[in-house]
């Protein structure tokens, strides 16, 4: 399976419009659908993740295979490692891992400890397009204290069509024009239940 057709099979997944909801969607797999835009612009640097899952790791090491780019990605439960199927690399030891050396396109951050994450999001400020952080909502940033982060970027979009929400941070392109398109959001918007969406 392509990843276009990997990609169509996920928004069907995500948005049925005969549902005329999103209640199916996997609360752990809610930056997918950034995740998806963000790949969709082919660029050539290569995609970090911080925190391995059924949904994002997947996603990200076979479309960067697809389009022959690198794909390094990090956990520090062994575990997980485990499930993933030995695409990850496990670390004991966060600051220990070499992402400071490379200009990485896209870097999610959705790792545990969960505090480490503000950690991670401002040491790649300077050497990642996008910064894409999972579990954004103000309410729940008492554990992530992204917050403190959002003043290291000079563009920032908050993806809040589905909860947890995702945010993209950069420094270097602002994500806004690439996320906002009025008709998707009212297609989205159209199909979101008030469980799920803003």
């Amino acid at each position: 399976m392509s990843v276009v057709h990997y990609t169509e099979k996920i928004t069907k997944t995500v948005v049925r419009p005969e549902q005329n909801n999103m209640n199916k969607i996997d609360l752990c797999g809610t930056h997918i659908p950034a995740l998806t835009k963000l790949l969709s612009l082919n660029n050539p640097e290569p995609v970090l993740e911080l925190g391995a899952g059924y949904n994002s790791t997947p996603i990200l090491y076979w479309n960067c295979k697809a389009n022959n780019r690198k794909f390094v990605s990090y956990e520090n439960y062994k575990d997980w490692c485990d499930k993933v199927g030995g695409i990850t690399t496990f670390t004991d030891n966060w600051d220990m891992i070499d992402i400071d050396n490379t200009f990485w396109d896209i870097a999610l951050i959705d790792h545990r400890p969960a505090l480490r994450r503000k950690t991670d999001a401002v040491r790649l400020k300077n050497n990642a397009r996008f910064v894409v952080l999972h579990d954004s909502e103000p309410e729940i940033d008492r554990f992530y204290h992204y917050s403190r982060v959002y003043k290291h970027f000079k563009y920032r979009y908050d993806f809040k069509n589905i909860k947890p929400y995702t945010t993209i941070l950069s420094n270097f392109e602002d994500p806004t024009p690439i996320f906002y398109d009025q008709r998707e959001q009212d297609l989205i918007n159209s199909y979101c239940s008030d469980d799920c969406c803003e």
